[in-house]
């Protein structure tokens, strides 16, 4: 499936699973990644925190928060 087609959430898991891809995100995917990862009430960061983080660290974290989230949905 195309990197188009993914969700946000599908990509930041595909991102922190498999890796960076060759180029850096694209501002706009990276601006809609903040703001999904910030509206989780498990996300203890800012979005200025979160703007602040490297695309790798900001991917690693919003995968952190989605387990969290699917962790308290037991």
């Amino acid at each position: 499936m195309s990197e188009e087609k993914l969700n946000i959430g599908e990509r930041i898991e595909d991102y922190a699973l498999h890796g960076a891809s060759a180029s850096p995100l694209e501002p706009s995917f990276r601006q809609k990644a903040i703001d999904y990862i910030a509206g989780f009430e498990e996300c203890e960061s800012s979005k200025d925190e979160l703007a602040a983080k490297s695309d790798g660290d900001l991917m690693d974290y919003g995968y952190h928060v989605m387990a969290e989230y699917a962790n308290g949905q037991d």
